[in-house]
């Protein structure tokens, strides 16, 4: 994160005084989504610090006056006659926190204007958000009006979290300062090709504007090119958002016709392909865009993934450095290139060795674009109830890709549901990482522990403690690392999870349970553990059924406690209750 100015101090003036403010909130005639947003967390956490019920005023009604009493929330009328310098830009989430006498303004460029409400809460009323129902913010029955130039630039500008509820939950995703779920602000993401040529609509007709094997495009057929800038057109035309995923179909395939054929090898990899034809599209729909909506920035979005994540360079010893094939396969300026570092052990760095392949990737795409984005990944697809060992690696990992000058970064996470793996913890982390690279990882595991488990901190940091030693075991002495996707039987594997380490997590979390009987907040901490303590209750079912008294009465309750916790599917695209039978 960086201070781009960073002024605060407190006027002997009266914010809030025996339950009286002077002060209104102010909202843009037609505010948009995050404006209304800002306020409305604005109004709700002021009257929980203080019980007082902030007004609302008409932007109509204001005038611009250094006396006046005003909260300006988003481009109001007095945020016009502020004359700001911060350039608004929509791939950005700048945050704007300014005073000009007794007003105050929030706003910010992206979801900046929101960013900018939780900063004025950390100031006032030492406010800090970790979880959903955990959050810190002191009551306060005396305020003073601060004078405020804060202007803020998070390390990495669009961040997005793949877990079940940051992937549906606004309040939740803005409270966490992501602003965004993979889906916000995108016209099309992830796997686009066949949304934008379908080919129940297309591909009677037309079959040689797919592969021979009907898996993907045939990205050399001009016919199908021109249709493909139509409908991207179109689609422009229907939807909001300013990113456009120009993304090839979730395979390892790619088009094996003579003159896709003849292409990829004058390019030596599939890429230079895709490049070759984003750039050509982003060059179509660019100058459309210019004659018919010239107010829209759209940037495209090249997918480098499977069979398009190397890059289309060659590496010159002499530079030290990596260097396009050809021109024509440099990201145009309205294009930027997702990467995928697919097969990354996640429980090291990048630039690690053993993530050679993943390094010079990113070195090379660096030569290619100067827009990159990143999905990556933070779990086990193929068992959901396994924990994936990142925390020693993810704050280096997200500083490496602040420092590349990622503009978008996609964690991907169990977005198919709710797991018992510390997601509360993950997601505090994560996004607090992604916001500010600096911050220590171990410093914000210790602050959520405490905020969050209360009494059973200590026991849970235990807990964690002895899922990261036992990865570090398995990476030592059986090679098993930390990838994203391995097969499930691989794993489910009584090397693995002895029963020794399932009899000490146990241990653990009665520790955890005797820690809290005795706390005001005993229910709500004992839920909080119990759902975590079901990631063990999972291996002891499915690894050691035989040490179980009684087996049935303990699925039975395996499988209601699975649903009270939100414990949709235990993997990937499938039932997991299969892996209890």
């Amino acid at each position: 994160m960086a201070y781009i100015t960073n002024k605060i101090f407190m006027t002997d003036s009266d914010m809030l005084r025996d339950k009286k403010t002077p002060y209104k909130i102010v909202l843009p005639k037609n505010p948009t989504a995050a404006e209304k947003f800002a306020a409305e967390e604005l109004a709700h956490f002021f009257f929980q610090a203080t019980g007082v019920k902030l007004a609302a005023a008409k932007d109509s009604s204001v005038t611009f006056d250094v006396a006046a009493h005003y909260f300006s929330v988003g481009n109001t009328s007095l945020y016009e006659k502020l004359h700001s310098n911060l350039r608004q830009d929509e791939f950005d989430d700048v945050v704007e926190l300014v005073s000009k006498g007794n007003m105050i303004f929030f706003n910010g460029s992206g979801q900046g204007c929101v960013f900018a409400v939780y900063e004025f809460l950390k100031i006032m009323f030492d406010y800090r958000y970790f979880a959903k129902d955990e959050y810190r913010l002191a009551s306060k029955s005396v305020l003073k009006v601060p004078v405020l130039d804060i202007r803020i630039k998070p390390d990495i500008a669009r961040r997005s979290l793949g877990y079940y509820d940051t992937e549906r939950d606004y309040e939740y995703i803005m409270r966490l300062r992501l602003g965004n779920s993979l889906y916000s602000g995108w016209i099309e993401a992830c796997h686009t090709y066949f949304r934008i040529l379908p080919k129940e609509k297309y591909y009677a007709e037309h079959p040689d504007w797919y592969s021979p094997d009907g898996s993907n495009l045939c990205l050399s057929n001009p016919e199908m090119k021109q249709e493909f800038i139509r409908r991207v057109e179109e689609i422009i035309e229907s939807k909001d958002g300013c990113y456009f995923m120009l993304g090839q179909e979730d395979n390892f395939d790619f088009c094996g016709c003579e003159k896709c054929k003849k292409k990829i090898a004058e390019y030596g990899v599939a890429s230079g392909l895709v490049m070759e034809f984003t750039n050509e599209v982003a060059a179509a729909v660019g100058e459309w865009l210019k004659k018919n909506h010239p107010e829209r920035r759209v940037r495209f979005v090249a997918f480098a993934y499977n069979m398009t994540f190397a890059p289309p360079v060659r590496y010159n010893a002499s530079t030290n450095c990596y260097e396009p094939i050809k021109k024509d396969v440099v990201a145009a300026p309205n294009v930027s290139v997702m990467i995928v570092p697919y097969n990354a052990v996640y429980s090291t760095d990048y630039l690690n060795d053993k993530n050679k392949h993943i390094r010079e990737a990113f070195y090379g795409w660096q030569a290619i674009s100067k827009h990159l984005q990143i999905w990556s990944y933070c779990t086990i697809y193929e068992n959901y109830m396994l924990p994936f060992n990142n925390f020693g690696a993810v704050g280096k990992n997200y500083r490496i890709l602040a420092d590349m000058g990622v503009e978008f970064l996609y964690d991907a996470a169990s977005y198919a549901s709710r797991v018992p793996q510390f997601e509360e913890l993950r997601q505090f982390v994560q996004a607090e990482l992604m916001w500010d690279t600096t911050r220590s990882t171990e410093d914000l595991i210790d602050e959520f522990m405490n905020a969050y488990y209360g009494e059973a901190a200590p026991e849970m940091r235990y807990v964690l403690s002895l899922q990261r030693a036992r990865w570090q075991l398995l990476e030592g002495a059986y090679q098993k690392y930390m990838y994203s996707f391995d097969a499930f039987n691989e794993l489910m594997d009584r090397r693995y999870w002895s029963l020794a380490y399932v009899n000490a997590l146990e241990d653990a979390f009665a520790l955890a349970f005797e820690s809290v009987k005795t706390s005001p907040r005993r229910e709500l901490l004992e839920n909080r553990i119990e759902k975590e303590y079901a990631a063990v209750r999972y291996l002891r079912l499915s690894l050691y059924p035989e040490t179980i008294a009684d087996l049935e009465a303990e699925k039975k309750k395996f499988a209601e406690d699975r649903k009270k916790f939100g414990l949709l599917t235990l993997k990937e695209g499938a039932d997991g209750a299969l892996a209890l039978e």
